[in-house]
């Protein structure tokens, strides 16, 4: 009779066969699950815990488990399979009862804070350069920010970073190393939420968390890039607040785009951008889309100058010029060109040469 499993070798053996046995009955199986259900009437759980297998371990054989990942793989690249349900799923799993580890993975639990524990020091000894300690417990209070804001504490890395350091940051060195904290730095810094900075290094949102996260590298040029949109350079003071009446008019003339919008409103354009996103407008400029009321406002002062009807609808001067020639078949008054005028020809007549 078989005892029960002790150590990770003894389960990686277990599984490493294209069939994996039943440790109740000895046969083998693809995939367990089933039988075990059907048969004996216990579940996995119940299994795994009357064998000493560790949580998770897949009652399945090799063949099984590569079709299965094969599968998994197929569906992500056509984009069925999403995780969208990951959020409920990790509430789900927080608040529901906790039952007993199995002492494999206890082990395995404490192996990991250990070396998590060890790494984290390692890294803490070698950034500490002052010789009065000051900048060892900035670090120390670093690290546990760090560790508050991946346990799912947002503003833990605000606070720090408030505390510690009100300077912007400067320019990103060519082949810098980016890491993890340092986007989250400059997004900090920003005031941008992950969607928002996403948006502006035209990312995914899963991408972006995956280099806040440190499971992917972020190229030094995409953080570079992060910092100028996201307005935090040194020595910048920050632009005043967005009153009502500016919200209004970007809100009113979203139509009409960027560029115009900032000359408007006395603004750059990257301002205008964040502000779009933060108020959940979409800027959609007109792009050689004239409206039936910009032909006849064209038609009712056709003595104007192609400058003053463009500077009414928020167009270019040639644009204008385009339009009334091209299409409304007209010809607008063009302002004289400064410049030396052309001197008189002497008169050539006849008349006068016979007199």
């Amino acid at each position: 009779m078989r005892r029960q499993f002790q150590t990770r070798a003894e389960v990686d053996a277990y599984l490493a066969h294209e069939k994996i046995e039943c440790l109740e009955c000895g046969k083998r199986f693809a995939f367990l699950g089933v039988h075990i259900k059907r048969i004996h009437e216990i579940d996995a759980a119940e299994y795994r815990r009357a064998w000493g297998l560790p949580a998770g371990t897949p009652l399945a054989g090799t063949s099984y488990r590569a079709m299965h990942a094969e599968k998994i793989r197929r569906l992500q690249a056509e984009g069925a399979l999403t995780y969208d349900h990951l959020p409920r799923a990790t509430e789900a799993a927080r608040s529901a009862p906790k039952s007993p580890k199995s002492p494999m993975d206890a082990e395995r639990q404490a192996t990991m804070l250990s070396e998590l524990r060890r790494a984290e020091g390692r890294r803490s000894l070698d950034e500490r350069i002052g010789s009065d300690g000051r900048d060892a417990e900035r670090h120390a209070e670093y690290a546990r920010a760090w560790a508050r804001y991946r346990a799912g504490d947002v503003q833990a890395m605000a606070e720090f970073w408030k505390k510690w350091d009100s300077k912007k940051l400067g320019q990103v060195p060519r082949g810098h190393i980016v890491k993890p904290e340092e986007i989250v730095r400059i997004r900090t810094i920003c005031e941008l939420s992950e969607e928002d900075a996403a948006r502006l290094v035209r990312a995914t949102l899963r991408e972006y968390r995956s280099w806040e996260s440190g499971e992917t590298r972020m190229h030094p040029g995409l953080l570079e890039l992060l910092r100028i949109k996201g307005g935090a350079r040194r020595g910048r003071a920050k632009p005043a607040a967005f009153s009502p009446s500016e919200d209004k008019i970007l809100a009113d003339n979203a139509h009409m785009g960027v560029s115009w919008i900032a000359r408007a409103l006395g603004r750059n354009s990257l301002a205008i951008h964040k502000r779009a996103m933060t108020l959940g407008i979409e800027i959609t400029p007109q792009v050689n889309k004239f409206t039936p009321e910009d032909d006849q406002f064209i038609l009712d002062h056709r003595d104007q100058s192609p400058t003053w009807i463009g500077e009414k609808l928020g167009r270019s001067t040639q644009a204008v010029i385009w339009r009334a020639e091209r299409v409304l078949k007209i010809v607008l008054p063009r302002p004289q060109r400064r410049g030396r005028p052309k001197k008189s020809q002497p008169a050539d007549d006849a008349g006068d040469l016979d007199a």
